[in-house]
């Protein structure tokens, strides 16, 4: 009944009963400890294709959160409401392999198509990329089990929770492939996972400035727009940021103001350097010197609004995510 209403669903209103189908596809064959199978239609083989595999990623969605609760329930009650599904992410057909396509003929106008995806190796497949990427994250993961975050674990955030996201799909896919992974490294996602939600570790940034209050006023702006506090420090700390500036203004031949901004903006980790980035800006303005310094702010903030975090500091963050 579950494969005829899928069936429905592709085609609408049009009645199973009355399409002129080819035999395997009107006796379906049913998945099995070896395969999965997708079946679809489309008007060119490529559409049937790929179909046949939005198919078959619609049985592991189908399946996902269901069987995840009920293994999350089984691994660790405690951790069960704390737990967050928000990493959850749906299966694409670029995110399979190990296919065949058995089956393709042609019906009238349509063309039919058959995805059979061998499980054991897909399985195989998954645990060797959890592996890999376990690999690269664990370092990673163990400063957000902190109290507080450093600048480094707040600004390499977005791609931990992205490789973390990632590493919940391959969880989903083991678990509808009935293949997965030892209780132990479920449970440690999960501690992972449930420290990450926590925004309120992010780090605390220390300024160290000696800019003018609206510069200064427009770098703490900048830092809450990315979820961040600040407080200003007397001296260079050792984890935070240093800002150096420089705010030229003159008159220009026409009598017109023109201010010119150079900002350096460091940040430290520990004594180390994180990263550095210069910015400038100018404002012209005939009326006032103030109106100019407020254009060339105004100008900085506009190209500080399409950053991020790591690309307003200038800090590269892991590749390998």
């Amino acid at each position: 009944m579950k494969k005829i209403a899928a069936l429905s669903l592709l085609f609408g209103a049009v009645s199973y009963s009355a399409l002129a189908l080819p035999t395997w596809v009107s006796s379906l064959e049913a998945d099995n400890q070896q395969l999965i199978f997708g079946v679809a239609s489309g008007s060119t083989v490529e559409q049937a294709k790929r179909n046949a595999l939005l198919d078959i990623a619609g049985k592991f969605n189908h399946q996902v959160e269901e069987q995840l609760s009920q293994l999350v329930s089984q691994q660790d009650g405690q951790n069960r409401q704390a737990f967050k599904l928000e990493t959850h992410t749906k299966i694409k057909p670029v995110d399979l392999s190990h296919y065949q396509f058995d089956q393709i003929e042609q019906e009238g106008d349509l063309i039919w198509a058959r995805a059979a995806l061998e499980r054991a190796p897909f399985a195989q497949q998954q645990k060797l990329r959890w592996q890999t990427k376990d690999a690269q994250l664990r370092p990673l993961l163990e400063p957000y089990a902190a109290e507080q975050w450093s600048l480094k674990e707040t600004v390499y955030y977005p791609n931990v929770v992205a490789a973390m996201q990632l590493q919940w799909s391959i969880i989903q896919q083991l678990s509808v492939l009935d293949s997965p992974l030892p209780a132990s490294e479920i449970k440690r996602y999960m501690a992972y996972q449930n420290h990450l939600a926590n925004s309120e570790r992010l780090a605390v940034v220390q300024l160290y400035t000696q800019a003018a209050d609206e510069v200064l006023a427009l770098v703490k702006e900048t830092l809450s727009a990315q979820q961040l506090r600040s407080t200003e420090v007397a001296k260079r700390p050792q984890s935070g940021i240093s800002l150096e500036q420089q705010f030229n203004c003159a008159q220009d031949s026409r009598e017109a103001y023109l201010c010119e901004l150079h900002l350096n903006v460091v940040s430290l980790e520990q004594g180390q350097v994180l990263g550095q980035a210069n910015y400038f800006a100018k404002g012209r303005d005939y009326r006032s010197e103030q109106n100019a310094r407020q254009k060339a702010l105004t100008s900085l903030k506009l190209n500080w609004q399409r950053l991020s975090l790591s690309q307003w500091l200038n800090i590269d963050t892991p590749s390998n995510l």
